[in-house]
């Protein structure tokens, strides 16, 4: 685990300091580096490795590894569910999901606009009490407790 960010780093500087041919045999494949002159950047000699994983029937374990790496953990039902697919048709899956914009959700719950005609009577949260949107972006540490004219 502690060897990743090197790994990725190795992988990053080789793919932008030069070009890879890769050959691919069974389930992983070698990527050699072949040197563009002129480059600027620092490259690591050698070769590079990669493992290609097909898991489609992936035992219960393997499916909750990849699902700890691939989400916020697995529960049950992602688990059967990834028990019937390989990895790479569960990331496809994903992928075809709708994004869904958490400001959005956000702003509708926290701290809403205020409508007179609906809200005659009080405004739920004024734009300068603690918490609210203005008070965070408008205003900075130094405004505290000075004198503010709105007209």
């Amino acid at each position: 685990m502690a060897m990743w960010p090197a790994m990725a780093l190795v992988g990053l500087l080789a793919l932008a300091g030069g070009a890879l041919a890769a050959e691919c045999t069974g389930g992983s494949c070698r990527h050699k580096r072949e040197a563009v002159e002129g480059s600027a950047l620092l490259q690591r000699l050698g070769t590079l490795q990669s493992r290609v994983v097909e898991a489609e029937g992936a035992t219960r374990a393997e499916a909750a590894r990849f699902l700890m790496q691939a989400t916020f953990g697995p529960t049950e039902a992602e688990l059967t569910l990834l028990q019937g697919m390989s990895f790479k048709d569960w990331v496809e899956d994903q992928m075809a999901v709708d994004a869904e914009s958490h400001r959005e959700f956000y702003r509708e719950r926290v701290n809403p606009f205020y409508e007179p005609h609906r809200q005659p009577f009080f405004l739920p949260r004024s734009p300068c009490s603690k918490g609210s949107r203005w008070h965070s972006y408008a205003f900075g540490f130094a405004d505290e407790r000075a004198k503010v004219k709105i007209s």
